[in-house]
């Protein structure tokens, strides 16, 4: 099984509704990207990046928190029931964070 289309657009148009409801602007998210994975148990799953700009001290955990609990109540309606891996890196840390990520052997780069 994979991870259909559809749901992988609802969680990024829902992420970015969910962040941009929270943060009203305080805070920039672009990009938003929600890729199909298989994670560590084998089975389909997504990983969401988000890459935001602004004060990091303004990430409130507990909105963050917020923000995954209702991003899962809409997957789950959909049918998608395991947890998205998401992670938040700050825009300046982005390029770095991609080339490394990209590369078959990070652990070359200083």
């Amino acid at each position: 099984m994979t991870v259909p289309a559809a749901t992988v657009q609802a969680a990024r148009d829902n992420m970015r509704r969910l962040l941009d409801e929270t943060f009203h602007g305080t805070i920039t998210f672009d990009p938003i990207t929600v890729e199909p994975m298989i994670d560590y148990y084998g089975e389909d799953n997504l990983k969401i990046i988000v890459v935001y700009d602004g004060d990091y001290t303004l990430l409130d955990p507990n909105k963050l928190n917020r923000i995954f609990s209702e991003l899962n109540d809409v997957l789950c309606g959909m049918g998608f029931t395991n947890v998205p891996m998401e992670s938040y890196i700050s825009k300046d840390e982005y390029p770095e964070w991609l080339r490394m990520s990209t590369s078959e052997r990070p652990w070359e780069y200083e």
